[in-house]
């Protein structure tokens, strides 16, 4: 029975929908789905959600900080060169 087995790290079964919310840690992880029996055929549709929230958040503070930099030196560039032909 897979079921019983010890070696999942994380585990839903049953039948009708099933949902799992699961922490990671840090290493390398396979997702196996499949019938509790190991029959071959498997009807299921998979949704999988990710949630990152710090390093997108200060890798998007950072990027349009850096946008907005980069626009006001070009800006000022622009204006110096007009200014002087």
């Amino acid at each position: 029975d897979p079921v019983a087995q010890e070696f999942w790290t994380a585990k839903a079964h049953g039948t009708g929908r099933q949902t799992l919310d699961w922490q990671p840690e840090t290493g390398s992880y396979s997702i196996v789905l499949m019938n509790a029996d190991a029959s071959q055929d498997i009807d299921l549709d998979v949704v999988l959600k990710a949630r990152v929230e710090t390093a997108i958040l200060a890798l998007g503070v950072g990027l349009l900080a850096g946008g907005v930099i980069l626009l006001l030196v070009s800006t000022f560039m622009i204006y110096v060169a007009v200014r002087r032909s």
